[in-house]
């Protein structure tokens, strides 16, 4: 999956002063990730769980669908030891999946040593399947 540089840098260096466990959207056209918005309006903050704050981050959605810029997914930090989707993880992303009419989705994890591992999520046959994928840097 391709991400521009800016939102890989972004991701990698600007949750520094954050706590594990935050996150935020992913955004672009032509399946290539160019935007991301910071969910600075965390609900429910719990160092082991991120519950995003839908009504922000769907206004954002929205805002970019006006600017023809598309949902491809979000992007989450996890604590230390985690660096692979926890299940919690996985049942969201495949809810997500689901709420979006089975559209291919993208899920990235910051790991706590500023890694980001990228995973690309479809619903086949009623069967969600994720994979990593390589980050393509444009």
């Amino acid at each position: 999956m391709k991400l521009q540089y800016n939102v890989y840098y972004n991701l990698k260096y600007g949750l520094d002063n954050c706590d594990y466990e935050t996150g935020g959207i992913l955004g672009g056209t032509n399946n290539a990730i160019s935007h991301f918005v910071f969910d600075k309006s965390v609900v429910n903050k719990n160092i082991y769980t991120y519950k995003p704050n839908t009504d922000y981050l769907n206004s954002k959605i929205l805002l970019w669908d006006r600017m023809g810029i598309d949902f491809l997914g979000m992007f989450h930090s996890h604590i230390v030891g985690g660096t692979e989707p926890s299940f919690a993880d996985l049942k969201y992303f495949e809810r997500l999946i689901l709420n979006t009419t089975g559209k291919t989705l993208y899920f990235i994890i910051i790991h706590p040593k500023k890694e980001l591992s990228l995973y690309k999520g479809i619903i086949t046959n009623s069967k969600l399947s994720i994979k990593k994928e390589l980050i393509e840097l444009f």
